[in-house]
């Protein structure tokens, strides 16, 4: 019999998460019951489309969904509205002044001083990079490729992205089977496990 190959790591992410799209937290709650060392990532847009309802930092629900999982999940910045223009390809101060609002909005979410960021859209330009640092982010990802802040260098990752507005049946059926296949070949992983 052959020995078991060592399992690579992965890290799981969920773009888009809002108040709007709290109630998709149940499936993610179901595949923990079926993989109970699951850690997901999720990509958090403070002020999704500009609406107010959809505020995190006016939603009691959304602090209490994250303080009460913070052993399994972790929440990093996706931008500030998420809307277009994609607010990440507007010019340097613009731009500044949008994130440094998310990042206000953001700050009961961060764990010691960890957080990173994805563009919406995975739109940017020059310019974001150097905000992200200056606001003091972690790290800046796009697809597979993140920007550790941490030793300046660019890292491959190993991950599979999915988004919060999955609602539809078929959709949540084939994401949750999935990751599902994935517990006997992978570790789940944190950003803040893999990236400092």
């Amino acid at each position: 019999m052959l020995p078991d190959s060592p399992r690579e790591d992965i890290i799981i992410t969920c773009d888009d998460f809002c108040p709007q799209y709290i109630e998709t937290f149940i499936i993610w709650e179901e595949i923990k019951k079926q993989i109970p060392d699951i850690k997901v990532n999720f990509f958090v847009t403070p002020l999704w489309m500009g609406e107010v309802m959809n505020c995190i930092d006016e939603n009691e629900n959304f602090l209490n969904l994250w303080k009460s999982n913070q052993d399994w999940i972790e929440f990093h910045l996706h931008g500030y509205k998420h809307d277009y223009p994609p607010e990440n390809k507007k010019d340097h101060e613009e731009q500044f002044n949008d994130m440094q609002k998310a990042f206000e909005i953001f700050k009961p979410y961060i764990l010691n001083d960890y957080w990173g960021y994805r563009p919406p859209g995975w739109h940017m330009n020059d310019s974001t990079k150097l905000i992200i640092q200056q606001l003091g982010g972690a790290f800046l990802i796009t697809g597979n490729s993140a920007a550790s802040f941490y030793d300046g260098k660019e890292h491959l990752l190993n991950t599979f992205n999915t988004h919060a507005n999955f609602h539809l049946p078929d959709s949540v059926c084939k994401i949750s089977n999935y990751i599902i296949g994935l517990k006997n070949r992978y570790n789940f992983k944190k950003f803040s496990e893999v990236l400092k």
